[in-house]
């Protein structure tokens, strides 16, 4: 065989190596454009806003290209080598960069269908095939094909293997280089410390009744089933709020949303800082560092002012907030730069869970392992975490999406929560059998969610294992709230996995409360009583000693783990309202807001580009919230309505045993007036710190009966 001539194929491959980065760039930027103008069309802003938005997907789209200009270069090496390796003599070299590069796309692609299945929902048949080529199948047919071309290879040129091995270099370096910019260190090792140490695991929308600890029919997490047995749990623990920030800060504070002024998500600015200490303000003055670190920051994020010192989470900003919420699908730049080059390309990107759709937990995971490691670093430290595995968009990537019998299922929502739940087979003619394979395949899609909460917590509690700080740390595990799914005749429009939108359900207040104590108090019991988030905090500030500088609505659970305190009748009232709501899961007549669309309910901040709820919005939230008021067995729920003519308040009042009916089905308030008098009476109490008066005068059962049209009304 003649010695291959050095002619350099360089022109055509960095010619095809530039058309095949801006093919994919053009194609992903128009696809996504015109998802922009969907949501864009229905944002009703001012024009600076509308400008601000603009220009924060503008600077996504650059930052993408930014990236793709990388490709261009990368592809156009990867083109020269193959071309010097495989067709050495051809006088076509551009045409055979064509080839190479379109197969290599197409092998891209396959593995990227595999593995980020909803990137790729203009492909028909991705349930198929994730069911075919699993990676271990793609792994081995690539492999027969690199087996097979290093024999081609090697018989080619079997006359001259030196010349073959210095063309093989420039491909082992690319490959190589590569390898180095996709590795990314294991997290470090905790250390030990001189402690006491407390280390909070949050888990957005968990539910405990999904742990098969607690009598659910899957396995879903044993390494927290296994916490469990090491920790007390209380078995009827309940968020105020069915939102994150408001629980966080109620956690945080040892009071009630209603009494921080924090009433749902994205607080005005001059509200986000409650008025009130906070544990790591407090713990942080005396001599704990403290560390948050989350994987979403649209809706709750976390500033310094409130005691943090260390703070890991996605930027918090419009472009955070607008573009997560018609996620693009770059493809080609998801495939190469989910990786520490990529952060800093695309920092909204990194760590980030609400971009689904090439959001990886295992990173999130070894970020958060990472910033335990350097939090045990400290003299005692407050560790938090607040991960959004469970939580919408629910995108579902490799191996989640083949968890708990979803591979035989080819609905419209194999990869990814259906958010329009029972609106589609009631408003689009879809029969309503349907409900059921769509509802299924939801929570077979949020049960896998919960292997990733599992991961979570295995690798936090292995970290302080390894490290001996089990025997100095308080640790607990909670969720923020829980998530409802849907049932046959639920009292309310179902629109998919949902939280905070109404009173209804145990599914979405019920959250999961654990704390495991160091020297093993309450190990593997249950306390059965109720108890709320806010009691958290000075269960916490009793178990190390401190003294609290302000007041406090929640009770140490302490004197209950150590049987001191006996609670057969569940005596601590249990208060709950809603978030930021829409019409669909009101009732008819339901008092709503002066504002149509979701965007005229926020606003951004020209400085620090944070979107948060309007002021003048504020007061239709509070006066439109539906209530709860809680104890032992009974549930009052508060339903706000329009005010007939002449009317200063009006109301729907309803009393659900959630015992014998957790889903809420059934109104009692006409055959218990007793309990119904003696929880609106406490009710009231709450009504008033909104300003929302009922005439002391009426007795509260009089209230209801009086207007059995709506349940109950004052004037």
């Amino acid at each position: 065989m003649a010695i291959p001539s050095e002619r350099s194929f360089a022109p055509a491959a960095t010619l095809v190596g530039l058309l095949w980065s801006t093919v994919l760039f053009a194609n992903d930027t128009w696809e996504a454009w015109i998802g922009f103008r969907k949501g864009l069309n229905k944002v009703d802003a001012d024009a600076e806003t509308q400008g601000l938005i603009l220009a924060a997907i503008v600077d996504y789209v650059v930052r993408i290209a930014f990236g793709h200009a990388i490709l261009a270069v990368l592809g156009s090496l990867w083109l020269w080598s193959w071309l010097r390796l495989l067709v050495p003599d051809t006088r076509r070299p551009a045409l055979w960069a064509l080839l190479f590069g379109g197969l290599s796309t197409l092998s891209l692609y396959g593995w990227q269908i595999t593995l980020l299945p909803t990137l790729h929902d203009w492909f028909p048949w991705r349930s198929a095939w994730v069911a075919v080529f699993t990676p271990g199948v793609l792994a081995v047919l690539h492999g027969v094909i690199g087996l097979g071309l290093a024999v081609w290879l090697v018989r080619s040129w079997r006359h001259d293997l030196l010349a073959l091995g210095r063309r093989l270099v420039p491909l082992a370096a690319l490959v190589l280089g590569w390898m180095a910019v996709e590795w990314e260190p294991a997290p470090e090792a905790a250390v030990g410390n001189a402690g006491p140490n407390v280390v909070l695991i949050g888990i957005d929308s968990l539910r405990p009744d999904h742990l098969a600890s607690q009598g659910y029919f899957r396995d879903t997490a044993p390494h927290i089933d296994a916490f469990l047995e090491e920790a007390v749990l209380f078995e009827h623990a309940w968020t105020p709020l069915a939102r994150t920030y408001p629980s966080w800060m109620s956690l945080l504070t040892g009071a009630l949303p209603i009494d921080l002024g924090i009433r749902d998500n994205l607080p005005a600015p001059d509200a986000l800082v409650p008025g009130r200490p906070t544990l790591p303000q407090v713990l942080s003055e005396q001599g704990w560092h403290t560390t948050f670190v989350t994987d979403d920051s649209r809706f709750s994020y976390m500033v310094p002012e409130l005691g943090w010192q260390t703070i890991v989470q996605p930027p918090v900003d419009l472009q955070n907030f607008v573009v997560s919420s018609n996620e693009p699908h770059y493809r080609a730049f998801h495939a190469f730069f989910h990786n520490r080059l990529g952060d800093a390309l695309l920092p909204t990107g990194a760590f980030n869970q609400s971009f689904g759709k090439s959001y990886r937990p295992l990173r999130f995971i070894a970020r958060a392992s990472q910033a335990l490691a350097e939090a045990s670093r400290h003299e005692r430290f407050f560790y938090a975490s607040h991960a959004c595995f469970l939580h919408a968009p629910g995108d579902r990537i490799w191996p989640w999406h083949s968890m708990h019998g979803q591979e035989g299922y080819d609905g419209r929502n194999r990869f990814r929560y259906l958010r329009s739940g029972s609106a589609l087979f009631l408003n689009d003619g879809t029969p309503k059998d349907a409900s059921g394979p769509l509802s299924e395949q939801d929570v077979r899609i949020y049960d896998s969610g919960i292997d990733m909460a599992d991961r979570h917590v295995a690798e936090t509690m292995a970290q302080l294992a390894e490290a001996g700080l089990l025997d100095d740390t308080i640790v607990v595990l909670f969720s923020d709230h829980g998530e409802e799914h849907y049932a046959e005749d639920l009292p309310y429009a179902y629109m998919g996995p949902n939280h905070g939108f109404h009173p209804y359900g145990d599914g979405q207040l019920r959250v999961l409360m654990a704390v495991r104590f160091p020297d093993g108090l309450g190990a593997g019991e249950t306390v059965a009583g109720h108890a709320r988030l806010m009691d958290l905090l000075p269960t916490l500030i009793e178990a190390l000693g401190l003294t609290w500088p302000g007041e406090l609505g929640g009770r140490s659970l302490l004197p209950l783990v150590r049987g001191e305190e006996a609670d057969p009748e569940n005596s601590r009232q249990v208060y709950v309202e809603t978030g930021v709501s829409e019409r669909r899961y009101w009732n008819e007549g339901h008092l709503g807001y002066p504002f149509d669309r979701v965007s005229e309910r926020y606003v951004v901040h020209p400085e620090t580009g944070r979107v948060h709820i309007r002021a003048e919005f504020f007061d239709h939230l509070v006066a439109a919230k539906d209530r709860v008021l809680q104890r032992g067995r009974w549930k009052l729920v508060y339903r706000p309505m329009e005010p007939a003519e002449g009317q200063l308040h009006r109301a729907q009042i309803e009393l659900f045993d959630r015992v014998a009916d957790p889903l809420n089905r059934t109104d009692l308030s006409g055959l218990e007036p007793e309990v119904l008098a003696e929880l609106g009476l406490e009710l009231v109490e709450h009504l008033r710190s909104d300003g929302i008066e009922i005439p002391q005068e009426r007795e509260w059962a009089t209230l209801v009966a009086e207007t059995a049209d709506v349940g109950g009304e004052s004037e």
